[in-house]
């Protein structure tokens, strides 16, 4: 586990633990029939990841601080996107036949890394395709702490050899931080797949040399919190039970936006094309009337952002 700055006496800790609902075979777009034949032969890898690998882990509370704005945090803009960890360039598909992904780059990795590993043991924090990296806004503040909400893209393999890959790519992690300016305090975390859409999850897997098939799936849960805010530990016990019950929607901010824009702020970030409005054809033909323009018509299968088509 790659987790800088291990627990000691005068350092507070965050507990988070994480739930999953494994994802159905008869929730998948395609007939499971269509290719699997017998799923636990050809699919070990999906078909036993039932449950969580690590139930809880016991985290410092400054590993956090990578999540604060990159400069003067107690004054950052709100609204304004920074990356937490920057997209890799130019390695598409460097690692499809990789069973084990590589040793996290910095702080920001290993932190992303050792919480996607309490889910399953082969997180990888960079995906093959795009959009890839963690992007973050800072959503409210008051004179001491930020709410931040980031969004990460990753991916899981399930699969160990002689089996052939098996990837697992949700369609995105969405995750809120409340945390004092300093840093040295984390009152809230938390860290879901999205259930808003019928299907959150894409999947691949290779059937031989030059082969493979493709899906999408929904996923019902798969989310990981913090057990409470962070405290000061010593040999195993609590020391500081300050804000022990704690909800981060009762928060007095000076300044905030609402949470949907600021994960609308975080898709634009990711799918510079969300830049651009779009609207029903009827809507958009209205419109183009009225300021004697053109227009550009696009019919998708489904949708761009947060789900293969």
């Amino acid at each position: 586990m790659y987790v800088h700055q291990p627990l000691c006496t005068t350092l507070p800790s965050l507990s988070s633990s994480p739930s999953l609902l494994s994802l159905s075979l008869f929730l998948l777009l395609l007939s499971p029939q269509f290719y699997f034949g017998a799923p636990d032969q050809i699919l070990p890898g999906l078909t036993r990841w039932k449950s969580p690998q690590h139930p809880l882990h016991i985290y410092g509370a400054g590993n956090f601080r990578v999540f604060l704005p990159p400069s003067s945090p107690a004054s950052y803009p709100l609204g304004e996107t920074y990356h937490i960890i920057e997209p890799l360039r130019n390695e598409l598909g460097v690692h499809m036949n990789r069973y084990r992904p590589p040793r996290p780059l910095g702080k920001a990795d290993s932190l992303l890394y050792a919480l996607l590993s309490q889910f399953h043991p082969n997180p990888f924090v960079q995906t093959r395709f795009g959009p890839r990296g963690t992007v973050a806004v800072v959503r409210a503040r008051n004179n001491s702490l930020l709410d931040i909400v980031f969004r990460a893209h990753a991916e899981f393999q399930l699969n160990e050899e002689p089996n052939y890959p098996f990837w697992f790519t949700p369609s995105q992690l969405s995750g809120r931080l409340v945390i004092h300016s300093s840093g040295d305090h984390v009152l809230h975390l938390s860290l879901a797949v999205p259930t808003d859409r019928h299907l959150n999850v894409d999947m691949e897997w290779i059937t031989g040399k030059g082969s493979n098939e493709v899906d999408i799936g929904y996923l019902p849960s798969m989310e990981l919190h913090s057990t409470q805010p962070s405290s000061v530990m010593e040999n195993g016990t609590q020391l500081d039970t300050r804000e022990a019950e704690w909800n981060p929607d009762q928060v007095e901010w000076e300044q905030e936006i609402p949470l949907e824009e600021a994960r609308e702020l975080l898709k634009k970030a990711m799918y510079p094309f969300k830049k651009v409005t779009y609207r029903p054809f009827l809507e958009a033909l209205e419109e183009a009337v009225l300021r004697g323009k053109l227009v550009h018509s696009v019919l998708l299968w489904g949708a761009l952002d947060d789900q293969s088509c």
